[in-house]
């Protein structure tokens, strides 16, 4: 991950600085900071992942001297879309994802877009119009916050804490309590748990010109949903493909590469798939070929220990498990500071996983390939297959109201389908 930050109009360069220095955590491999006179100042901290030369710094100008970028994530199919572009006529400086990013958006305009395969957060500038263009990645992955301050300027950033230096007073949002009780409902909306904080939406663009910030929903699901054979072997086998793709895509990486494993279903197949594929993709292009680095968080003494299981993945592959003990009572952590560093309301105390990726990041490792979120694919909870033999409309209601909780904003014709099936099925 990077950090940025972006200011309009431009402010002091000591306060810049200052305020870019406290995303140093998420980019600690450099930084970079540009001004268009007084109307705007971009700024990156850069993690190094893709093209590790200083040809790669942000923020990034294209060749016309017309766009500059400042951006967080990685665009996984840039070297397809680099090929593509080639054959427009554009040509390349550097083997970074960032300027296939520029060059894309000089081609196409915000309909690039739709072309990445990434996750991301950026900001880029165009010198002729005055005029901002702004993204995020179509589930939010990456962060982008902004506030409008007291003057009339505006600031965008990585994190609410480099927004911090330019409020006047740092307090709650008055309906925070809300949002503790309905998490599902914080995340996807411009909502933060500061006042005077906002978030760009997941799956949303923005642009920001003449003193005004239009936001503009670019991608939706529910309208995106693919074809799904009828057969099962086909499903499992469209599944497989998906699945194995998905890996190998984000396996591009010019550093080394790693897994933190918990022994589940998710991190247990995103591991041995990375396995399957060095041995069968061994040559393809800008694939890491040092990711035989599986790691698991021990909690010695306690039940939730998963080594077994996770040892039992590494084995198989041949590779060893690096654990990293877990200890609340001897954290490097308080409560205080890990609040602090995740910001937004956390359903547990984030505390292990910090210091697991703490662990994972002292051992040299940048970037890992794990399973966030993939338990509820695979039905991995014990709770979930209830949901599939449904009887009553008590328990269709709680079903109803998480498929509600994964709606992003507008409404899509395709809700009515999905309510349509289960009752279908269940009843």
């Amino acid at each position: 991950m990077c950090g940025i930050l972006v200011t309009i109009p431009s402010v002091e360069e000591k306060l810049f600085k200052f305020s870019l220095d406290r995303l140093a955590h998420r980019g600690p491999d450099g930084y970079g900071i540009w001004a268009d006179e007084d109307l705007i100042t971009l700024g990156h901290r850069r993690l190094s992942i893709i093209d590790l030369s200083k040809k790669a710094d942000q923020p990034m100008i294209d060749k016309s001297k017309r766009f500059i970028i400042t951006y967080n994530g990685e665009i996984y199919n840039f070297i397809e879309i680099k090929k593509e572009l080639e054959e427009l006529g554009s040509v390349f400086y550097t083997k970074s994802d960032t300027e296939v990013i520029l060059n894309a958006y000089r081609q196409w305009g915000n309909e690039c877009l739709k072309k990445f395969n990434g996750m991301w957060a950026l900001a880029i500038w165009d010198k002729t119009e005055k005029t901002l263009f702004l993204s995020r990645d179509r589930f939010g992955e990456k962060p982008l916050y902004y506030a409008q301050l007291y003057n009339g300027a505006f600031v965008f950033a990585s994190e609410m804490k480099a927004i911090y230096p330019f409020l006047k007073k740092i307090q709650p949002n008055l309906n925070i309590n809300y949002h503790f009780n309905f998490q599902f409902d914080y995340e996807h909306t411009e909502v933060t748990a500061i006042n005077g904080i906002k978030r760009i939406p997941p799956g949303y663009s923005a642009i920001f010109k003449n003193g005004r910030l239009i936001l503009n929903r670019w991608w939706n699901t529910l309208d995106n949903l693919p074809a799904t054979p009828k057969k099962y072997e086909e499903q499992v086998e469209q599944w497989r493909e998906l699945f194995l793709d998905s890996v190998k895509i984000r396996m591009r990486s010019d550093v080394p590469i790693g897994t933190a494993l918990s022994g589940g279903l998710d991190s247990s197949a995103v591991f041995s798939s990375m396995n399957y594929l060095s041995s069968k993709y061994n040559n393809q292009e800008r694939q890491a070929k040092d990711w035989q680095n599986g790691f698991c968080s021990h909690f010695p003494g306690s039940s939730l220990d998963e080594r077994k299981w996770a040892k039992i993945v590494t084995d198989a592959a041949n590779v060893n498990l690096e654990n990293i003990i877990i200890d609340p009572q001897n954290s490097n952590w308080s409560i205080n500071e890990s609040l602090y560093q995740v910001e937004d309301p956390f359903q547990t105390l984030p505390l292990p996983m910090l210091e697991t990726y703490r662990g994972i990041s002292k051992k040299g490792i940048k970037v890992t390939i794990d399973g966030h979120g993939a338990d509820e694919l695979f039905i991995g909870y014990g709770d979930m297959p209830n949901f599939f033999s449904i009887k009553n409309f008590k328990l269709f209601s709680e079903l109803n109201l998480i498929q509600e909780s994964t709606n992003t904003g507008i409404y899509s014709s395709n809700k009515f389908f999905i309510k349509y099936f289960f009752i279908k099925k269940m009843f």
